[in-house]
């Protein structure tokens, strides 16, 4: 099993970050003694990046000074290929329609200041980011390790007044 080089957290083939720390899983290798932080991340960091696993389903979350976004892991994406594809061959055009709109909806990305709300569940662990336009929010499926973390940078980025409770 791959391990982060970073902080040491086990990791599956298919993941592209640490589940734990955020840190790009590139080259794996051998499990290294994890940092103890008790402390939030330095303020110079200038993007936060995670996977998480929901319903099945890999995605990748980041947020960053401009704004937050996900991606959807190659699993996620091929099952919604796949999905689009056997709607078309099988004639049942709601089924080739979801598999289409899933795949429109793979990578998204909503500016700060671009943003409606932003609605921060701790019970959860979730960032709920949603657009001025209000179509199409994105939500962000922090880890348990990583949601104070992820806060706090939104805290730090974001107009007060958006922030939702």
């Amino acid at each position: 099993m791959p391990f982060c080089t970073s902080c040491g957290q086990e990791l599956t083939a298919a993941d592209r970050f640490c589940t734990s720390c955020g840190a790009p899983a590139g080259p794996l290798t051998a499990p290294v003694m994890p940092v103890t932080q008790a402390s939030p991340p330095p303020a110079s960091q200038d993007e936060i990046r995670w996977t998480n696993k929901v319903l099945g389903f890999t995605s990748d979350y980041f947020v960053n000074p401009e704004g937050a976004g996900q991606a959807a892991s190659k699993k996620t994406s091929d099952v919604n290929t796949g999905l689009a594809v056997a709607g078309t061959l099988l004639g049942s055009l709601s089924t080739a329609g979801a598999g289409i709109l899933a795949k429109s909806r793979e990578d998204d990305f909503i500016r700060w200041d671009e943003s409606r709300s932003v609605a921060l569940n701790r019970k959860k662990k979730t960032v709920t980011v949603t657009r001025k336009s209000l179509i199409f929010p994105i939500r962000l499926y922090c880890t348990d390790k990583n949601y104070d973390q992820v806060v706090a940078f939104i805290r730090k980025n974001v107009d007060p007044a958006l922030i939702k409770e």
